[in-house]
């Protein structure tokens, strides 16, 4: 299970450039997409350099997006149902 609060490796998600491609598409910067969401911009700085971002910080990147709970499973690699229990202990 993915820890959260920690950027290391292994935390990684596994497609995280998908979520860097949705953000870009959706705002004129990483910047603007920060600001809307309330997300430091240093972690999404991280992403976009390909240094990955945890499970946490890509809940609320979602949820920024809007995307639905089934779209941030496939996204992250887990079951709708863990991803669900994450963002409650969250």
């Amino acid at each position: 299970m993915m820890k959260s609060g920690s950027n290391s490796e292994r935390d990684h998600i596994p497609r995280e450039a998908d979520l860097l491609a949705e953000i870009l598409e959706r705002f004129p910067s990483v910047e603007a997409f920060s600001r809307r969401i309330g997300v430091n911009k240093g972690l999404l700085y991280r992403l976009q350099n390909g240094k990955g971002c945890n499970l946490e910080t890509a809940i609320r990147i979602a949820r920024g997006l809007e995307m639905t709970t089934d779209e941030l499973a496939e996204l992250v690699g887990i079951s709708p149902e863990l991803l669900e229990l994450q963002e409650e202990a969250s």
